[in-house]
């Protein structure tokens, strides 16, 4: 687990670097802007400078050393782009700066903080429970309508990427997607409580990743498959002060 830093440190340099290229290929002329609050209004060079320096952030990431400056500086100007222009506000965009922020404090020090790892955590299980409790709510989400016609949409891109045809159109009967709904909310919350506990974390983790894939396969969601199972990370690092610990203790 020595290494898990190092690999997580990667997949968010990779992540936020890719998100700064979405960015500037949306800025591409003609653009317009529509700031969320009069205070966030800016010009589209400033958001390609921004973007610009986002890049040099992401590369920054990789240093350990240079790993909270870069990971706060990546989430503030990320939020700020997304705040500046709402129409290239995606839920994975955002959820992406709220996580290099956690990154930032986790990163305190070369190694992860245990502060730091609790509020990755604490992120990851607060968007699975809103997204399954949203979903229970939801009488069309619960009773598969929601997810039957994401497949039907998708149904292209599924295929396209692998899924057999013959198992999409399965996937689409009415009484497949209502079980598929519900499984998908049990599965969020099993996440949800699942990683936080030793005992389950690899069959969650397991679960998780399968249930991603999937996701990734069947749906349109940019990267917010990779952000999820990058963060699974956070779960199975030690803080520095364990493994201070841990190592005073071998010896």
């Amino acid at each position: 687990m020595k290494h898990l830093p190092g690999l997580f440190r990667l997949s968010m340099a990779l992540l936020l670097a890719h998100s700064a290229k979405s960015t500037l290929n949306e800025l591409s002329p003609p653009v317009l802007l529509e700031p969320y609050a009069p205070a966030f209004a800016c010009s589209v060079g400033v958001l390609r400078a921004l973007a610009y320096l986002r890049f040099l952030l992401a590369a920054l990431v990789l240093w350990s050393r240079a790993a909270r400056p870069a990971f706060l500086l990546s989430g503030m100007t990320a939020l700020y782009t997304l705040f500046a222009n709402t129409l290239e506000f995606h839920n994975n965009r955002y959820a992406l700066a709220l996580y290099a922020l956690c990154a930032g404090v986790a990163f305190a020090r070369t190694e992860p903080t245990s502060i730091g790892l609790t509020l990755l955590r604490a992120q990851c299980t607060f968007i699975y429970c809103v997204s399954s409790l949203s979903k229970l709510l939801d009488p069309d989400w619960a009773g598969g309508a929601v997810l039957r016609a994401r497949l039907v949409w998708f149904e292209g891109l599924a295929t396209a990427r692998g899924a057999p045809l013959a198992l999409v159109r399965t996937l689409q009967d009415t009484n497949v997607s209502h079980a598929l709904s519900l499984g998908a909310i049990g599965t969020e919350l099993l996440l949800a409580v699942g990683l936080w506990m030793p005992r389950m974390r690899l069959v969650a983790t397991c679960v998780g990743v399968a249930f991603h894939l999937i996701i990734q396969l069947t749906a349109k969601v940019e990267t917010f498959s990779w952000l999820t199972l990058t963060v699974y990370a956070a779960f199975w690092m030690a803080p520095a002060n364990e493994r201070a610990t841990s190592s005073t203790q071998g010896a």
